[in-house]
């Protein structure tokens, strides 16, 4: 990690001429409700629960007619339950282009540029001083003031070197830093398109070179 920091403090002072250089955007949605527990986890939460009770088993006697005067002494009215079908959390689960789909899991953005899926990058200039400023900039151009995002650090999380091998003069290669962020509000107008992908949809949408630089940093 010293190592990317320091790369990161030099590479716009000296930029090589032969190479481009790209602060990429991790930019990550965090799950909006809780994922349904497998059969594992239903387990040890009955296995707590028993433990629990039977941990203040006797601590709190309370007589069972007690608590049946208590009850008929209070008015209670029975709560309204959506009819079956009436509240569904998948209907925008198969719309890439929804932030609210696939409400369970992490999701992160990608945009489709020339024909292709890749994370948000916005090009390094002799100008530059600093890749977070870079990325900061760069969010404020692509998807206005509308937008809040929370930035995890200043410094890159990952580094992938795309190789142009069509090409017989430079630039032969872009370096893309990578920097990770939270969505935090706000509504998304971008001019691509864009899709939120779950890491495993990262696998097919993103080249093998790029996910495979990145695929210890991203989690489910």
């Amino acid at each position: 990690m010293s190592s990317l920091v320091t790369s990161a403090t030099k590479i716009a002072t000296r930029l090589p001429a032969n190479e481009l250089i790209y602060a990429s955007l991790i930019l990550q949605r965090d799950p909006i409700i809780m994922k349904k527990p497998t059969e594992y986890e239903k387990a040890v939460y009955d296995l707590r629960e028993l433990y629990q009770i039977g941990k203040t088993k006797g601590l709190f006697e309370v007589k069972i007619g007690d608590v049946e005067d208590q009850a008929k002494s209070r008015s209670f009215s029975k709560p309204e339950v959506p009819a079956a079908g009436a509240v569904s959390f998948t209907e925008n689960d198969s719309d890439f282009g929804s932030i609210y789909r696939l409400m369970e899991n992490k999701l992160y953005l990608l945009i489709r540029k020339d024909g292709k899926w890749e994370f948000p990058s916005f090009q390094v200039t002799p100008n530059d001083t600093d890749l977070h400023e870079v990325i900061r900039n760069g969010i404020n151009s692509l998807f206005g003031s509308s937008v809040q995002i929370y930035h995890l650090g200043r410094a890159p999380i990952s580094v992938h070197v795309e190789r142009f091998n069509d090409r017989i003069a430079p630039p032969f290669c872009a370096k893309h830093f990578f920097m990770k962020a939270h969505i935090v509000s706000g509504d998304m107008s971008v001019p691509y398109e864009y899709g939120w992908f779950t890491k495993g949809e990262l696998k097919s949408s993103l080249s093998r070179g790029c996910f495979g630089a990145l695929k210890y940093v991203l989690t489910e």
